[in-house]
């Protein structure tokens, strides 16, 4: 089945499906999508002009060239836009170290926090959101008009984090206090509501996550930088990104989405 041109752009997290097209291309021999990446925040930060997406920074004038070998990329003529990471629930938790409402079963519980209206904390979450790296991109590729985007939010984090205590405090916070699948749910729905117009939100495959806070070990473990010109392992203490393997079940679900179109 032939899906046309798709263009897959992102962050750090696109690493994983790039990898995974490059190792199993036999698996998809219909798909060969155009692949553009920068790490960080750097995404986000490109501007659109004339159907082209460029940089007057010089630091991320060198990241493009560096990450994609191109001063710059047009994005006119494709029939398809995934946006990969950009978006994560493990960032945002941290609305609500302080501040909860009584939505929170930790609240019902007892447990001392500052209380705050349930519109203030979807508030705190929305904005977030709104702010979002991937929510910048997007809306830049909207405004083109000429291609539907799929949007893949950046993978929960390993559950080995949870035995790193320099890691992830709050959302181990969030989890130990048992708020953790209710607090992942509000951020789905707003994250949906967001982006209703915008894009389809692609989430994270169920059978990959455990604790719905948490990356099984499995698809983590042995994950790999965004750089094109050699295969770099993530540090011991990185439980962000997902390995090749998570890659290529982001494949499945991307083919799938690009068929619901």
């Amino acid at each position: 089945m032939s899906f046309g041109r798709v263009l897959l752009i992102g962050n750090s997290h696109l690493a994983a499906p790039r990898n995974a097209l490059r190792d199993w291309p036999e698996r998809w021999p219909d798909f060969r999508p155009d692949i553009f990446g920068l790490p960080g925040r750097g995404i986000g930060e490109l501007e659109l002009r004339d159907g082209v997406l460029l940089s007057d920074d010089p630091e991320i004038r060198r990241q493009i060239n560096f990450y994609n070998e191109v001063p710059a990329l047009a994005v006119t003529g494709y029939d398809a836009f995934v946006v990969v990471g950009g978006s994560s629930f493990a960032q945002l938790c941290s609305v609500q170290t302080s501040h909860r409402s009584l939505g929170f079963p930790s609240v019902a519980a007892g447990i001392p926090c500052e209380l705050c209206s349930e519109g203030f904390m979807d508030a705190m979450v929305r904005r977030r959101i709104l702010a979002s790296t991937a929510m910048r991109l997007i809306r830049r590729l909207a405004r083109l008009g000429i291609a539907p985007i799929l949007f893949l939010p950046a993978p929960l984090p390993s559950v080995e984090c949870r035995d790193d205590p320099q890691q992830e405090q709050a959302l181990l916070q969030l989890f130990r206090r048992g708020d953790g699948a209710s607090f992942h749910q509000r951020y789905l729905h707003h994250l949906h509501e967001l982006m209703s117009d915008l894009a389809v939100v692609i989430e994270q495959p169920p059978d990959t996550m455990v604790h719905e806070v948490f990356t099984r070990s499995e698809w983590m473990r042995g994950s790999l930088r965004l750089n094109s010109r050699q295969d770099v392992q993530h540090g011991r203490a990185e439980y962000s990104h997902g390995n090749t393997r998570f890659g290529a079940r982001r494949i499945d679900q991307i083919l799938a989405g690009l068929q619901a179109l």
